[in-house]
């Protein structure tokens, strides 16, 4: 691979990270009942009881 291509790859990348984020930042604002998190490579967060 040349250097472009690896540079559009990393571009691409970048921009799903930064979707996937604004997408998580937005459902947090909107609906702190309910996390929805649209990719499926995540990580699942443990859950805290609070009273």
């Amino acid at each position: 691979m040349d250097i472009e291509c690896l540079q559009r790859e990393l571009n691409t990348t970048v921009l799903m990270l930064k979707k996937k984020t604004e997408s998580r930042r937005a459902n947090e604002t909107n609906d702190h009942e309910e996390e929805t998190i649209e990719y499926s490579s995540a990580i699942p967060e443990p859950e805290s009881e609070e009273l």
